[in-house]
């Protein structure tokens, strides 16, 4: 959230521009994939097998033909998350988009969607500038 807060006051204020798209190939961002889609994959689970799961179902939904990158539990923080996100906001339109859908499906796989996952999955297409389909919180 803090990302997205000082993201957006930062390019109000014109103290940041936008970065160009100059990433178009997916085995350059496969690891920062990774690392969204398992922080989204563990807030969702209950437990270990739950997490790999969504973790599957999301990279699955990248459509990448590269192999899924596996990520430890202990690099999935809020700080390598933000890194990552910033890294991504470098891919090219198309790319952005195979990240959102990825991180969506992700998301849904369990057909609850919390309200951390739900504030995660708006953050990331706010960073991505890309649109976030529609989605209904699930109290679980």
């Amino acid at each position: 959230l803090q990302l997205f807060v000082i993201r957006c006051l930062d390019e109000q204020f014109g103290l940041r521009r936008p970065k160009p798209s100059r990433i178009s190939n997916p085995a350059e961002i496969a690891n920062d994939v990774a690392r969204v889609i398992g922080l989204l994959a563990h807030i969702g689970a209950d437990h270990a097998e739950g997490a790999a799961r969504l973790y599957a179902k999301g990279w699955q939904a990248f459509g990448s033909s590269i192999p899924t990158p596996q990520v430890a539990r202990e690099d999935l923080t809020l700080p390598a998350f933000g890194e990552s996100l910033e890294h991504l906001s470098e891919a090219v339109p198309r790319l952005k988009k195979q990240i959102v859908s990825a991180a969506t499906a992700c998301v849904v796989e369990d057909q609850v969607v919390s309200v951390p996952e739900y504030e995660l999955l708006r953050t990331i297409a706010s960073v991505l500038e890309t649109p976030m389909p529609p989605l209904e919180v699930t109290k679980a």
